[in-house]
């Protein structure tokens, strides 16, 4: 066997959706490494990264638009909730594309390996998680409205000012630090209210 030698290796059966990466992982950090299926994708990538900690690094083969939109920078039309989510917490690297006519039957979408490698804690913009997925789903959902008015009933128009924030922008405008001083911000607003 050629890989007789190189370590150990454990199979594990079960829901990518439900795994526990921490347990998983023993104290060391995963490389987590998968094809995974295009119309899981998005939560599986939310799954692993809720557990970042546990993880020393990602290498994905996807649907290549949504690695697209995974590397979007602020003001394309492609950045949106996944972009900013994964950037939050990693480094994107697009690595190649692979083309249809390498799978049988050839897919009808063209796919990408994506390197993801988590930034070390000093790196991340601080911000509460929670509060950002809740921000990011509200504002891009009606990402064709200002901020002020797509997060109006989560953040008080005046408060975005005084986040360096101009309410006038669009959410896709507004780069990934800007969102998690945001989310910050709307922890602070949440905690005020009771909520």
């Amino acid at each position: 066997m050629r890989a007789a030698g190189l370590g150990t290796l454990r199979l594990i059966h079960g829901n990518a959706l439900a795994a526990d990466f921490a347990a998983l992982a023993g104290g060391h950090p995963l490389r987590v490494v998968g094809n995974l299926p295009y119309y899981l994708s998005t939560p599986i990538l939310f799954r692993v990264l809720d557990q970042i900690e546990a993880v020393a690094d990602m290498h994905f083969m996807l649907q290549r638009e949504l690695v697209e939109r995974m590397a979007a920078s602020p003001g394309s039309r492609r950045f949106g909730r996944l972009s900013v989510a994964v950037q939050s917490l990693c480094r994107v690297e697009p690595l190649f594309h692979v083309d249809p006519g390498c799978f049988r039957p050839p897919p009808r979408v063209e796919s990408t390996v994506v390197r993801l490698r988590p930034l070390p804690p000093a790196e991340r913009p601080a911000a509460d998680r929670r509060g950002l997925d809740l921000l990011l789903r509200r504002a891009f959902a009606r990402r064709r409205k200002t901020l002020a008015n797509a997060l109006a009933d989560l953040v008080p128009r005046e408060r975005l000012p005084a986040l360096g924030i101009d309410p006038a922008l669009r959410p896709e405008a507004l780069d990934v630090p800007s969102w998690c001083r945001l989310s910050l911000a709307l922890h602070g607003s949440a905690t005020e209210r009771g909520l």
